[in-house]
């Protein structure tokens, strides 16, 4: 659909903008890579609080990249995402995508109007299985309208699950360790834990597909000293464990395959292999770089950010048209 141009994957958290521009060929390119922080008081709570400040941050990364293609995707961040699984009789798009504007009034409380999008899947006896993922319409905006002003070129909006769960996919293998989870999520049950700067990401996979998904405030900036890691840890391990009772409660015939790690504190042995003793699964970090060739221009930054760069470059394979 886009050839071989470059579209940029653009991750922006409270803490960080990441942005990776990548070349859509039979093994895509990392062709640049740009980084920059917003200023304290940004985005709160998953909103733009100072429009200005983050049009400034977009500006910054765009010139620590390089970048000459602006079009980019981006994702709405998860504090401000609703995600619904729901079972309804077989229709075609236009007809769900009206229904769905009907339980969005009714049954998921915005205070304005919303956006949303969704995916189907066959369902039994006549049906289909439906995932709605809804935000608040100022809320999106407020992150479209900085986009523009900075200068890019917006070209798709999606939510953090599904553009990791797009690199999972991509790849042949999971990490260094090939204990096959890359089988498993074909074929299994496994959680994603995206670890972010504010707050983790629990997704729960079956068949690679997103099935349950939630939101916990334990993030990065909250990680105390080596003596204390434990501590942290165990609270992720609760927080984990609560999730699969629920989880399993609805699904009862479901057993976890494996747990993948993503994001910045992934790279953590220590956490990697804490929590393959405390959940009793398989546990490996998301490494995004065994499907991707990198160019000798992103090759430094690349080694640097390494494994804080998979939500961008998920967002990047859906830019491209991958």
């Amino acid at each position: 659909m886009f050839g071989t141009r470059g579209h940029i994957g653009l991750d922006i958290s409270t803490n960080s903008i990441r942005a990776v521009e990548t070349e859509n060929k039979p093994t895509p390119v990392i062709q640049k890579i740009g980084v920059s922080r917003p200023v304290d008081g940004t985005i709160i709570d998953g909103a733009v609080a100072k429009p200005e400040e983050l049009v400034k941050a977009l500006r910054e990364a765009a010139i620590d990249g390089g970048f000459k293609n602006k079009s980019v995707c981006f994702a709405v961040n998860p504090l401000n995402v609703v995600i619904r699984h729901l079972e309804m009789p077989l229709m075609n798009r236009e007809e769900t995508r009206e229904a769905l504007k009907w339980e969005l009034s009714k049954n998921i409380p915005f205070t304005g109007s919303a956006v949303f999008d969704f995916q189907t899947t066959p369902g039994d006896n006549g049906t289909m299985n439906v995932m709605l993922a809804a935000a608040e319409e100022q809320t999106v905006a407020g992150y479209c309208d900085c986009i523009r002003e900075a200068g890019f070129t917006l070209t798709a909006a999606d939510i953090e699950p599904l553009a990791l769960a797009r690199l999972i996919g991509r790849l042949d293998r999971i990490s260094d360790r090939d204990k096959g989870l890359r089988k498993n999520w074909d074929t299994g049950t496994v959680i994603l834990i995206d670890l972010g700067d504010r707050f983790t990401g629990l997704s729960f996979f079956k068949e690679a597909r997103l099935s349950f998904y939630r939101v916990i405030p334990l993030g990065g900036y909250q990680l105390p000293g080596d003596s204390e890691l434990n501590s942290w840890v165990g609270k992720l391990v609760h927080e984990v464990e609560r999730s699969v009772k629920f989880y399993q409660v609805q699904h009862r015939d479901d057993d976890i395959s494996g747990i993948i790690l993503a994001g910045g504190l992934s790279v953590l042995k220590e956490l990697e292999d804490f929590l393959e003793k405390e959940l009793g699964a398989v546990v490996e970090a998301l490494n995004p770089f065994p499907v991707f060739n990198i160019s000798p221009e992103a090759e430094a930054k690349a080694a640097t950010h390494s494994y804080t760069l998979s939500l961008s470059l998920g967002l990047a394979v859906r830019g491209s048209g991958s």
